[in-house]
């Protein structure tokens, strides 16, 4: 079975003080899926897993494979059985670091598959390890195209339903998310009932990521990059998460 896995954008992100219990960053962030792009994923069950990724036809290696990370965890959870295994084949249509979720959106991608295939139940069970396996799953799994979300990523709620075109556009930076949290500091308070208003109203140059500007300031070339396509497309650029990709809105 060949099945799409879509990217997200963040079109607003707000960031809270770090949990140093947790050592992590509550959000409050406005995700919208962005589904005229795509990977593919190839499913099918097998005498043992493997996981390849292609771009171009030309087959990649991939360290730290979600995927795998996944299917492990789903097992050690008895959540899938220890004799499933499965060949999975991921056609990369989006280009790796992206920083728009694909990681969480290929992982979502295969829990839906197993799902429809009744391989595994969607249960308590399954919802408390998602949140193990990464932060944007739960909203690429609630299927919706618009979406609140905040907490740590499991918290989604759905929004009335926007058609936005968004124009992606790639480059070859590799911004660590790590990286970039760890150096942002919360020096402005923004209010995200503002943000929603400012999107309601159709204000997007209003819209605000948290973490642009450390991110800017890690990668000067990221920088460049914005300020040139800002002249080019002649309106804002926003920048997803703590990057690589920007964007424009309609």
């Amino acid at each position: 079975m060949r099945i799409k896995s879509y990217p997200k954008v963040n079109l607003f992100l707000l960031i809270d003080k770090k949990d140093k219990r947790k050592n992590l960053h509550k959000i409050k962030s406005l995700f919208y899926l962005v589904d005229n792009y795509y990977d593919e994923i190839e499913i099918k069950e097998s005498s043992e897993t493997v996981v390849r990724y292609f771009i171009e036809n030309k087959q990649i290696n991939i360290d730290d494979c979600i995927l795998k990370k996944t299917i492990n965890l789903l097992k050690k959870k008895k959540i899938l059985n220890e004799n499933n295994f499965f060949e999975i084949n991921v056609y990369k249509k989006i280009p790796l670091f992206s920083g728009l979720g694909m990681g969480s959106s290929n992982a979502s991608a295969l829990i839906n598959y197993l799902i429809s295939q009744k391989i595994i139940k969607n249960n308590k069970k399954l919802k408390k390890v998602i949140l193990e396996i990464g932060s944007d799953l739960m909203f690429f799994l609630k299927n919706k195209k618009i979406a609140f979300v905040y907490g740590y990523g499991e918290k989604v709620l759905g929004f009335r339903k926007h058609n936005l075109k968004i124009n992606l556009f790639f480059n070859d930076l590799v911004c660590s998310t790590k990286e970039v949290f760890n150096n942002f500091q919360k020096k402005e308070k923004h209010s995200f009932l503002k943000q929603i208003f400012y999107f309601k109203i159709k204000q997007y140059d209003f819209l605000i990521n948290e973490l642009d500007k450390v991110s800017f300031k890690l990668y000067p070339e990221l920088k460049k990059i914005k300020e040139n396509l800002n002249k080019k497309e002649n309106k804002k650029v926003f920048l997803s998460g703590s990057g690589s990709t920007l964007f424009t809105i309609g």
